[in-house]
């Protein structure tokens, strides 16, 4: 088990599992349970085997309420100004 002395944040929690991966192949998954793991698909293995050092994905059939929409439109523009983009 991996903890922190103190709320580190997400990127920080993400590089210590990562680090403390032993298996060739880490999948990540949402705590919300947002992202269903039977949805990873078995095709990203093979892609990794072949060298890649990320695979990325997305959900064609989301279901986020307006609110959550909402919320994460505000987050993302807050994000980008802060990175100047």
């Amino acid at each position: 088990m991996i903890s922190f002395a103190q709320n580190a944040g997400q990127t920080a929690a993400f590089a210590a599992g990562f680090r403390a991966a032993r298996a060739p192949i880490v999948i990540t998954l949402d705590a919300d349970l947002q992202n269903d793991p039977a949805g990873h698909s078995p095709a990203g293995g093979r892609v990794a085997a072949h060298g890649a050092t990320a695979v990325a994905g997305y959900r064609a059939t989301r279901r986020d309420t307006p609110w959550k929409r909402l919320q994460s439109r505000i987050a993302n523009g807050v994000r980008n100004r802060l990175n100047g983009k």
